[in-house]
């Protein structure tokens, strides 16, 4: 119900301070649309019809926050809010004086849940919400008001005071002139802070925030400790009348439905002495939130730290005098004063310096929980530095103090604190990462207020930043399948030509094929024998624009294959004669330049070289596809949507990342590898392609000029590479880390390697980033005294995905999720079951499809 008038009918009385506020569902009364709101009556306890203006805050992620720098950015709009209040109250004439100018304001944190739901024409919105549509997703808001001075402008006249008067009252029932330059002061301030002005939705939302909201003219019921909140006039009535028990955790839910409950609670001590800015102790909104908290309300006045400064002055000289007094008369115990005084002193020396922040006094806060919490107790002890309390029989009046323009006050513990207790408190903070949901894939949800986390493939390349990302993980840390996904979805969504983006996915390890994905989701599927078998499918003359432009990529790979042993650094001039003389003479393939070269010139140079590829070309068979002899050959082609690329039946002899001096078929792999890709990227040219390569430390330990190549190839046509590598050190040796723009941090034990994945993108390699990224996924499981195994316990803190023996999926692997803004938060990598089961690369999986299906029978996905 809506309080006021059925309020009194329904809860049995109203209080005091609101029994002259009319019958509105809530206490405010006008949205005048920016950023105004007007309080519900003039004959309120209000005053004459109050004016508030409501901004809203920006959020972004200060719990996540990837470094210190970071966490403080995201403060900053508060803090300024609240030095700008500061700055427009009297600083002279002692606190009790200036007080009367202090500005009041009210921030309101609202964080509801909600189902998620992908925008409206995106182009997976079938597919993501049929697999995700019963996800829960926070939907949170923050509200900063301050409550507007009136002061009549005579600036343009009396003529137009008195005419704007008159218009003000006739339109809003109060006299917003009064109000009009503070208005347009203070608005001007806080946008130059940062702060936005809040749409209808937003201030809805804030108006409403118990009913998620949809409307404010709830029918509530009041009892001692918490509220009742009902959907419709008649189960309200239904729970007030005779059926229902007395007791409503015994009400039958057939008997009142449509009924929901509210915890309001307030805050009636702090315990923050000792706790810094950058503690995580200190986010007390945020992790009231966390905790299931649906609102915070937060109220008081902002008093300059001038004039708290004297007001420590006062107070040390009084401790100072007390104890000279003490010890006059022969009183020895003197500890506490000692110890007041010297923590007044610390107060005194921070206010000195002009660091010290603007006071809140009068504090009030007030949490609003979801459902009926029995005992506050219960709320994580240990994690909060305050404590909380029951409103008893305060509960209605503690609901309207969280209301807009609200003039209800019914928190009876008030304190006095500084500002950074509430700019610091992560009220700010909303864990979000990731790329706008225009046309993006989604990797998941951020593990700290399940907000999706979009990526866009083509995001990099339209702002023209370096478009690699990188994925470090060990192997069984969830990376291919995390690869399947992502290339699953991003071929599925349109590119700028309007067709579907073209997709690679090259999976260069034997015996671990993922052509389940094939047939599962439909795609075409190459072998790389087929590929080899091909004269030149991967030359560099024939996939590049033009012969003369893949020239340097030509000596790149024979040089790196090295068929001319010690007297490799002899050929290198004499290959790149050999070549253009080639190419300038029609040439289209390595190969065949290279012919060319040595039937035409005299140099014997040229024609020891050439004839030492030849043997090559006889020795490797998989040479064929990176030297192309036959003019009339053609290169990779590549069509829309799904292409896997796979070794077959070959043997790809790669080395083990980091090995040394590679064998000749060794170098060979490498080539053919780095060459796929170039060459998979030449055939997507323009197209805003994805390349998904596993083993990407084929590429990482090519140094420098190879990723450079990479990077530039990839930005000039349009091309997006993921590389997913166990082995990143080599690339951080190398100094690569200025070609990545983004990157995904898996499960990694290695210490080694994960401090080296931290430091690549420049992220601190904290003990808690640490701990997390080398944790195991079970703790114990230790062998008992007759030989049982025990069950070991899920190790919530590794990012390996947590899953039973049954194969249930308890939660997915998570990864720090290192976007192009540079954000870095931990976001859950969600794929549906069904995409597991046909996809899967684990040992038991594999078995498992092996004996549901038939062989050759695709798994059909439920949503194409």
């Amino acid at each position: 119900m809506a309080f006021g008038r059925r309020a009194a009918r329904l809860a049995g009385g109203w209080p005091a301070a609101m029994r002259d506020v009319p019958a509105w569902p809530t206490t405010m009364r006008t949205n005048l649309g920016d950023g105004r709101l007007i309080g519900v009556s003039p004959n309120s306890r209000d005053g004459i019809g109050s004016v508030w203006l409501y901004k809203r805050v920006p959020l972004s992620p200060m719990v996540d926050a990837r470094d210190d720098a970071e966490l403080e950015r995201s403060v900053l709009p508060l803090a300024e809010a609240f030095d700008t209040f500061s700055r427009s109250a009297a600083t002279v004439g002692g606190r009790r004086l200036a007080e009367t100018s202090y500005r009041e304001f009210h921030l309101l944190a609202v964080n509801v849940p909600r189902r998620f739901s992908p925008p409206a024409g995106h182009p997976l919105q079938d597919l993501l919400a049929g697999v995700f549509g019963q996800r829960t997703v926070e939907q949170r808001l923050v509200l900063l008001g301050v409550r507007l001075v009136p002061a009549v402008d005579t600036s343009g006249g009396l003529r137009d005071a008195v005419r704007g008067f008159a218009e003000s009252l006739t339109s809003a029932g109060v006299p917003l002139v009064e109000f009009g330059r503070d208005f347009q002061r203070l608005d001007a301030d806080l946008t130059r802070a940062g702060l936005s002005t809040p749409t209808d939705a937003d201030v809805r939302l804030a108006n409403c925030w118990w009913n998620l909201g949809r409307y404010a003219d709830t029918p509530m019921m009041a009892h001692h400790d918490h509220l009742h909140l009902f959907g419709t006039m008649q189960a309200a009535v239904r729970a007030t009348g005779p059926s229902p028990a007395a007791d409503c955790a015994d009400w039958d839910p057939a008997a009142v439905p449509d009924q929901w409950a509210v915890t309001l609670a307030s805050v009636t001590d702090f315990d923050i002495d000792g706790i810094g800015c950058h503690d995580r102790r200190a986010r007390w909104v945020s992790t009231l939130l966390g905790m299931g908290a649906l609102a915070v309300s937060v109220r008081g006045k902002v008093e300059p730290a001038k004039v708290t400064r004297g007001v420590v002055r006062r107070n040390k000289e009084l401790y100072e005098r007390d104890i000279v007094e003490r010890a006059a008369a022969g009183k020895s115990s003197r500890g506490e004063q000692d110890t007041r005084l010297a923590r007044l002193a610390g107060v005194e020396d921070l206010y000195a310096n002009g660091t010290a922040p603007p006071t809140i006094k009068g504090l009030s806060a007030i949490v609003g929980f979801d459902g009926n919490v029995a005992d506050l107790r219960d709320i994580s002890p240990g994690r909060l530095p305050l404590t909380l309390a029951p409103m008893s029989d305060l509960q209605p009046v503690a609901m309207a103090e969280t209301w807009l323009c609200s003039p209800a006050r019914g928190n009876p513990t008030l304190h006095d604190l500084p500002a950074h207790a509430v700019t610091f408190s992560g009220v700010t903070s909303l864990s979000t990462v990731g790329d706008p949901p225009a046309n993006s894939i989604l990797l998941g949800f951020t593990e700290t207020d399940r907000q999706p986390a979009w990526m866009n493939t083509a995001a990099a390349s339209n702002d023209d930043q370096v478009p690699v990302m990188m994925v470090p993980a060990a192997s069984g840390s969830g990376k291919t399948i995390l690869a399947q996904w992502a290339a699953y979805q991003a071929a599925q969504v349109p590119n700028a030509l309007g067709e579907k983006t073209p997709v690679v996915l090259f999976n260069p390890k034997p015996g671990q094929s993922l052509q389940p994905l094939i047939d599962a989701v439909g795609g075409r599927s190459f072998r790389l024998d087929e590929l080899t078998a091909a004269d030149g499918a991967v030359d560099p003359l024939r996939f590049a624009r033009s012969p003369r432009e893949g020239m340097d990529l030509a000596v790149s790979v024979l040089l790196g294959i090295n068929p001319w042993g010690p007297d490799r650094d002899g050929y290198e001039i004499a290959l790149f004669k050999a070549l253009k003389h080639g190419i300038d003479r029609g040439a289209g393939a390595t190969g065949q330049a290279l012919h060319t070269a040595r039937a035409d010139l005299d140099d014997p140079v040229i024609t020891r070289m050439v004839d030492a590829v030849d043997t090559l070309l006889e020795s490797v068979p998989q040479v064929r596809a990176l030297v192309g002899l036959d003019p009339a050959g053609d290169g990779l082609r590549l069509s829309q949507g799904l292409t896997l690329i796979e070794v077959g039946n070959s043997h790809l002899n790669l080395p083990e990342p980091g090995a040394a001096n590679p064998d000749v078929t060794q170098r060979t792999a490498l080539a053919l590898v780095r060459m796929m890709v170039f060459g998979t990227m030449s055939a997507l040219t323009g197209r805003q392609g994805v390349v998904f390569l596993d083993e990407g430390w084929v590429f990482t330990t090519a140094g420098r000029a190879e990723m450079d190549r990479l990077g530039r190839l990839a930005r000039a046509l349009e091309v997006f590479p993921v590389l997913l590598t166990q082995k990143v050190s080599d690339a951080l040796d190398a100094g690569m880390a200025g070609y990545i723009s983004r990157g995904l941090i898996l499960s990694i034990p290695d210490a080694d390697e994960a401090r080296a994945s931290f430091e690549l993108f420049k992220l601190d390699p904290t003990p808690e980033r640490m701990a997390r990224v080398t944790a195991k996924p079970r703790i114990g499981g230790d062998t008992t005294e007759d030989g049982a195994r025990e069950t070991a316990a899920f190790d919530w803190r590794s990012l390996k995905a947590l899953v039973d023996a049954d194969r249930v999926v308890h939660r997915g692997a998570v990864g720090y999720h290192v976007d192009l803004a540079g954000r870095c938060v931990p976001v859950e990598i969600t794929i549906p079951d069904w995409f597991l089961r046909a996809a899967s690369t684990n040992g038991l999986d594999i078995r498992a499809r092996q004996q549901a299906a038939p062989t050759n029978t695709p798994v059909a996905a439920p949503h194409r």
